[in-house]
């Protein structure tokens, strides 16, 4: 069979072939969303497509940022928008376009790529037909608000198919969600205590409207926790959370004596009939236990105001950076209902795939990806 496409790197003026293809393909985007995400973005952009006859087919982006592995500072990216309209899958254009992503990358010094495909998506064996490895799968934590939406919301995740098999009415179901829950906070309560501290009383928490500098002082003394992050400075930050278009987020600031002790980013959104909260990023020393639960607790507090029915977020467990905040989590009875695959791919030689592939190494948060 004649392959009747051919692949390249984005060029001025796709961006009108790329939006078309993720509309037909069922994906929202709006050119100003494309703009931030790719053009404004002040690390740069890396763009694959598939095309035939002057139509886009299929697409795929690198979304370049700084990282910190170990103590070196370094290039990485992540790979979102993979699409291939459904006419044209099965022809080899994925691996295709990711092949010609990978060489490109290596050109331009980035030296890892991670992504986050779906847990049964076909991208995911895709990814690992070219060089990419499985690092581990996050935890999707949620904590329920609004019990009476629970079922709602684990249909949405799949988590109620024996309801489709079976007799049991949502009520009942929903009285034994609540029990199991009741008694899950309870015991995370106990086995995961957070001891009183007089600290806390001097503590800020305000919501601000852009990071300032002191964010990058705050950012190289907490650094030394994280071995594998996406770095978080004056410039990523304000680009992430408050340059994004159509998205509002809540940034809370940390503070004692007018020195940044952390912070967390938030944001609101209706999916269906649902509303949901999500701790989109979270940052503090990671072994200041008690920053970290102010800013929880003043983030269920926020979501209570906004009137969500759930809070979600990802936080390893089993980490040298993540473990204390999953335990904070577990304390304000968060629980963990699925997982988010982690999938990362070596470009240079200064990294081994071992030393990136430890995810007790990884500090990844739902800020990370392109998802919220």
């Amino acid at each position: 069979m004649t392959q009747l496409w051919s692949v390249r790197v984005h060029k001025e003026g796709d961006e009108l072939g790329i939006l078309q293809l993720m509309k037909l393909s069922g994906i929202e985007r709006t050119r100003e969303d494309w703009f931030w995400e790719f053009k404004s973005n002040p690390f740069g952009h890396l763009i694959g497509v598939a095309e035939h006859e002057g139509q886009i087919l299929g697409h795929m982006a690198l979304i370049p940022t700084y990282m910190k592995i170990g103590k070196k500072a370094i290039v990485g990216s992540q790979a979102v928008d993979l699409v291939v309209l459904p006419e044209f899958r099965r022809q080899g254009m994925f691996l295709a376009i990711g092949k010609m992503l990978t060489k490109e990358a290596g050109k331009k010094g980035i030296d890892i790529v991670y992504a986050f495909p779906g847990m049964h998506a076909p991208s995911h064996s895709g990814f690992l037909k070219y060089g990419w490895f499985d690092v581990c799968k996050v935890p999707l934590l949620i904590k329920p608000i609004n019990m009476n939406k629970m079922v709602n919301f684990l249909d949405k995740y799949k988590r109620l198919g024996f309801l489709n098999k079976s007799k049991i009415s949502r009520n009942v179901v929903k009285s034994i969600l609540q029990i199991i829950l009741t008694i899950i906070s309870f015991f995370s309560g106990i086995f995961n205590r957070i001891e009183g501290n007089d600290n806390l009383r001097n503590v800020e928490i305000h919501s601000i409207k852009s990071f300032d500098d002191r964010i990058d002082d705050f950012w190289k003394k907490v650094s030394r926790y994280y071995p594998i992050i996406v770095i978080r400075n004056k410039k990523y930050l304000n680009w992430r959370y408050f340059e994004k278009p159509n998205v509002d987020y809540t940034v809370l600031l940390a503070e004692k004596n007018e020195k940044i002790l952390g912070y967390i980013v938030l944001r609101s959104r209706k999916e269906k009939n649902l509303k949901l909260g999500y701790i989109v990023d979270v940052l503090a020393s990671s072994n200041n236990e008690y920053v970290i639960q102010c800013l929880i607790l003043k983030a269920i507090e926020h979501f209570r105001e906004e009137n969500v029915d759930s809070i979600i977020c990802w936080m390893l467990k089993s980490n040298l950076s993540a473990c204390l905040y999953y335990k904070i989590l577990k304390h304000n009875g968060f629980i963990q209902l699925s997982s988010i695959p982690l999938i990362a791919r070596v470009n240079s030689s200064r990294f081994s795939k071992k030393s990136v592939g430890d995810f007790t190494k990884w500090y990844i948060t739902i800020g990370d990806s392109d998802h919220i």
